[in-house]
């Protein structure tokens, strides 16, 4: 197993184990449950015929479509770095989706993943690193398995969908790391980022992943992850991310005014500009057109 590096100002800080045993980062994100319909996300086809290939519209799968991570700085303090997450971007795909973060208690698997800009433009695979914008999103297509013969776990799924739909569930996204450097944010904004060596690693005592308060001096220091693999993620009970948006919600779901507000103020919109109680077909559509996807006319 690959193990994050410790240097001697982090052992002698008594950071060894909490570095080693925490290579693994949470966040969490809004979710609504999406409509069965065509996809950007398309299944790989595969090459053996005799092999079935299972589809968004089958009525015992119900699509799940999120972002899955913004690029920049988090809530943890954890940085996402452009050239880092663009690395990763296919990472998530055939990762699983879980319970309240089980690995025991799998409930769908993510099937296709897609990158944009902030203002919804796609970045395809052939953008140059260097043209990639500071900040865009990781989209993922994600199916949950809506049909159960044990009783119990189908009185979990439909439990979990009609919460879903009531704006009760966020989706939160789990990711690998090998190691780290440091991000430091000045008072006026201004960032720039410390490479972690023997020199440098009395900085993680004053990460707040790592137990200290976020700050040195002036600064707010933040951990910039390092060969990142996006391993999955599960559907919690915790609050939404602001820079994660849910993508779609069937028509007449009602969606909870906080994932609304947040979804407006992702996108620099006013709250007051999108529907809160009853999104239908005028926010998926708005959200569709952003995004720079074809929606059904509902």
């Amino acid at each position: 197993m690959n193990r994050v590096a410790v240097y001697s100002a982090e052992r002698d800080a008594g950071l060894d184990h909490l570095i080693r045993s925490t290579d693994r980062v949470v966040v969490a994100s809004a979710v609504h449950l999406s409509e069965a319909r065509p996809s950007t996300f398309s299944l790989a086809r595969l090459s053996a015929p005799e092999r079935a290939v299972g589809s968004r519209g089958d009525f015992d799968l119900q699509p799940l479509d999120a972002v899955l991570v913004t690029t920049g700085w988090n809530r943890n303090d954890d940085v996402f770095d452009p050239v880092e997450v663009w690395a990763a971007r296919k990472t998530p795909d055939d990762k699983p989706l879980n319970y309240e973060h089980d690995d025991a208690k799998i409930v769908g698997h993510i099937v296709g993943s897609r990158v944009t800009s902030d203002d919804g433009t796609d970045l395809g695979d052939e953008t140059v690193v260097d043209d990639l914008p500071a900040k865009f999103h990781v989209v993922t297509a994600a199916l949950l398995y809506k049909h159960w013969q044990t009783p119990e776990l189908q009185q979990r799924m439909d439990t979990l969908l009609a919460e879903i739909a009531e704006g009760k569930w966020f989706v939160s996204m789990e990711c690998l790391f090998k190691g780290f450097d440091y991000a430091l944010k000045a008072a006026d904004g201004t960032s720039r980022v410390v490479a972690r060596n023997e020199t440098t690693a009395f900085l993680s005592k004053h990460l707040r992943a790592y137990g200290g308060s976020g700050q040195y001096g002036d600064s707010k220091v933040g951990r910039v992850l390092r060969n990142i693999v996006f391993s999955g993620k599960g559907l919690v009970k915790n609050p939404a991310n602001p820079e994660s948006v849910i993508l779609d919600a069937p028509a007449g779901t009602s969606v909870a005014m906080s994932s609304c507000e947040a979804l407006a103020r992702a996108f620099g919109w006013e709250p007051g500009l999108v529907e809160m109680t009853a999104p239908g077909p005028s926010l998926t559509e708005t959200i569709a057109r952003h995004l720079g996807w074809d929606h059904p006319k509902v």
